[in-house]
């Protein structure tokens, strides 16, 4: 392919041999008038939660979330409930939503087709102590994972995409949901 010419795009049957059943239940995106409340609500204590700031990104369990005035978004995962949720700040008020992967009994279940993918966009390691690592990118103060040190001092981010498929049978991405951060292989 020619460095002009666009990608190829993936097409159902492209996609077919990474795709899976699952069924998951959508918050669509709402006014919320306590954000920490919320996360609480779709995610467990020990769920890892983003909090970006006005002047700091953090990254902590859930159990030791605390929104001020500087907060301006936070976005948090769950193994335990294998959900994840969100919220920002809009002016005054906070808009959130959730996703979850669900049994295809519950009320409200969406049927897709779901997508495991692997992307690094951490950083650095830059130290390591019982609490954490110290991850530090061009664009952002270093920040602590709670996680444990990586032997090439690189993490990715897993999550998950959901599709549904559309009449014409293209398939159209709805949500996605972070599943972990992983020590990235030694290569």
């Amino acid at each position: 392919m020619s460095p002009t010419a666009s990608p190829p795009r993936l097409t159902k049957a492209d996609l077919q041999r990474s795709l899976c059943a699952a069924h998951i239940l959508l918050t669509r995106a709402s006014t919320v008038a306590d954000p920490a409340a919320f996360l609480r609500e779709h995610l467990d204590d020990n769920a890892i939660v983003v909090v970006e700031k006005t002047d700091a990104v953090t990254t902590l369990r859930l159990r030791d979330l605390r929104i001020d005035e500087k907060t301006l978004h936070v976005h948090g995962f769950s193994s335990a409930k294998i959900s994840q949720a969100r919220a920002a700040r809009t002016g005054e008020s906070w808009h959130a939503d959730a996703v979850r992967e669900c049994a295809d009994i519950e009320s409200n279940a969406r049927k897709v087709l779901a997508q495991s993918r692997t992307h690094m966009c951490l950083g650095k390691q830059t130290s390591a102590t019982n609490e954490g690592v110290t991850m530090a990118e061009a664009r952002i103060k270093p920040y602590t994972l709670p996680i444990a040190s990586s032997a090439c001092g690189q993490h990715d981010i897993t999550y998950i995409n959901y599709f549904e498929a559309l009449p014409s049978g293209r398939l159209v991405c709805i949500a996605h949901r972070v599943t972990g951060i992983v020590a990235r292989e030694i290569r």
